[in-house]
């Protein structure tokens, strides 16, 4: 990601770095930072939060539990 962000002239500061997707939307919903997570697997956990599409692709990633 910071490859593709930087050939866009544009740059992250990485604050935390979160091991699921409901922690890091929780640090978000509180501050002054953004969360990067797949639409797909965090609805309910989204609302009230702004959404913007990322400005560069990724590739697709597999969510499983064990």
């Amino acid at each position: 990601m910071d490859d593709d962000l930087t050939a866009l002239g544009l740059a992250r500061q990485a604050v935390a770095t979160e091991g699921g997707f409901a922690t890091a939307l929780a640090l978000v919903r509180n501050a002054a930072l953004i969360a990067s997570v797949p639409e797909r697997h965090t609805g309910r956990l989204r609302e009230g939060l702004h959404r913007c599409a990322l400005p560069v692709a990724l590739p697709e990633i597999t969510v499983s539990m064990l």
